[in-house]
């Protein structure tokens, strides 16, 4: 077949919010993804000593430009969740700042299942991504 691209498409370059850091749930249009790099632009500063530094492109370095940060669109990560969770229940992501809860609310779409128990307020989870959701998206 001369038109695939990618036989998966489950890990690629996709465009992020600026200063997006690996290992950070983001919603893009209906896919939801957890990146597995810096996005370009973000650097990190290397202390050498006697007052000198370097900043390196940490984000550049992968091959992604500046708003692009390379991701997976399957897998499971250890991800910060507001409320609690059981074993099995669903994750979703607030579409105004890509962060995480166990309540479905206006303004959130299903992003994954926990694969963990936590019963504090806010915290770290294991967390299934899914795309392709049965669970219905809150409005």
């Amino acid at each position: 077949m001369l038109n695939k691209v990618f036989k998966d498409a489950d890990y690629l370059s996709v465009p992020v919010p600026t200063g997006t850091l690996a290992g950070k749930p983001v919603r893009i249009g209906g896919l939801n993804v957890i990146t597995v790099t810096d996005e370009g632009s973000v650097t990190t500063t290397i202390n050498l000593g006697a007052g000198v530094q370097i900043v390196q492109p940490t984000g550049a370095q992968t091959g992604n430009k500046p708003g692009w940060a390379s991701a997976t669109l399957k897998g499971s990560a250890i991800l910060q969740v507001t409320g609690a969770t059981t074993f099995g229940s669903p994750i979703f992501i607030k579409t105004s700042d890509n962060s995480l809860t166990s309540t479905a609310a206006a303004g959130t779409k299903h992003f994954g299942y926990a694969l963990g128990v936590k019963t504090a307020p806010a915290g770290p989870v294991h967390v299934k991504v899914i795309n392709g959701s049965s669970v219905a998206d809150a409005a």
